[in-house]
């Protein structure tokens, strides 16, 4: 089973919310990893969106649109990553889901 007490409340939090409703909820939006976002990849280890995220960095407005769709789903994509080894989405189209979940 998953197990998440390493991570920091604010994860604890996230991931406990994201187990409970089933993969439901997908997160809240992080505001860390929008800022930051190939930082935030690559300093939790997820290297494959850490390069993706870079050169989308590299387009003309790419950093602030990237930031806001990516960064409405990085607690989850972070869960995913912990929970299955997934280093990137299996759907890319979770980035695009603006339902309220």
């Amino acid at each position: 089973d998953f197990s998440f007490e390493n991570y920091s409340t604010y994860y604890q939090e996230e991931f406990t919310k994201i187990q409970n409703s089933n993969e439901e909820y997908q997160g809240k939006f992080n505001w860390a990893a929008f800022f930051i976002l190939p930082i935030w990849f690559f300093s939790k280890g997820m290297i494959p969106m850490a390069i993706a995220s870079f050169v989308i960095w590299l387009i003309p407005y790419g950093a602030l649109i990237a930031g806001a769709l990516i960064a409405r789903k990085a607690n989850y994509l972070l869960y995913r990553k912990e929970k299955y080894g997934e280093d990137l989405p299996n759907d890319w189209m979770i980035f695009f889901n603006f339902s309220k979940k």
